[in-house]
C-alpha cells in the first residue's frame, strides 16, 4: 500500500469523506506523482511485477472509496525528478479536470522530511 491509499484514502475512510462528498456530485480522482517502487521491501518481486501489485492495490482501494479515476506520473518514487516536471504534469491533469477542490501534501510542513512528498506538494500547489 502506497502513501496515495494509506494518506488521502485514510482521510476520505476515516471521516466518510469520499461518501458526503459523492453523496452530494461530487467527483473524486486522484494523481499520483511517483511509482512508489522505493517502498517495496520483497526483493524476490520483479519491478514489473511490484508495480502491478502496487497499481492493483490503488485501483481497489479507490474502488472501496468511490475514486472515480487515479491518475499515475510514474516518477521514480525516491528518484531524481523535479518540481518543475510533476507541476507540468498535474497542471495538465488540472486544466482536463478542472476541479472543485485539490488536496495534497502539504509542502511546507516542517516536520515532513521525504524529498518526494514537499515535491509533490509544491508541484500540486503550484498547479493548482
Amino acid at each position: 500500500m502506497a502513501d496515495a491509499e494509506a494518506g488521502f484514502g485514510g482521510v476520505l475512510n476515516a471521516y466518510e469523506l469520499s461518501k458526503a462528498l459523492i453523496k452530494n456530485g461530487a467527483e473524486v480522482l486522484y494523481a499520483t506523482v511517483t511509482d512508489d517502487l522505493a517502498g517495496v521491501t520483497d526483493l524476490a518481486l520483479s519491478k514489473e511485477t511490484a508495480a502491478a501489485r502496487l497499481k492493483s492495490e490503488a485501483e481497489k482501494a479507490a474502488e472501496i472509496l468511490g475514486v472515480l479515476g487515479i491518475y499515475y506520473l510514474n516518477y521514480p518514487d525516491a528518484g531524481d525528478w523535479s518540481v518543475y516536471q510533476a507541476r507540468r504534469d498535474l497542471i495538465t491533469v488540472v486544466r482536463q479536470f478542472q476541479p472543485d477542490c485539490v488536496i495534497s501534501l502539504d509542502p511546507w510542513l516542517n516536520t515532513e522530511a521525504h524529498a518526494d512528498h514537499y515535491k509533490s506538494g509544491f508541484a500540486a500547489v503550484e498547479a493548482a
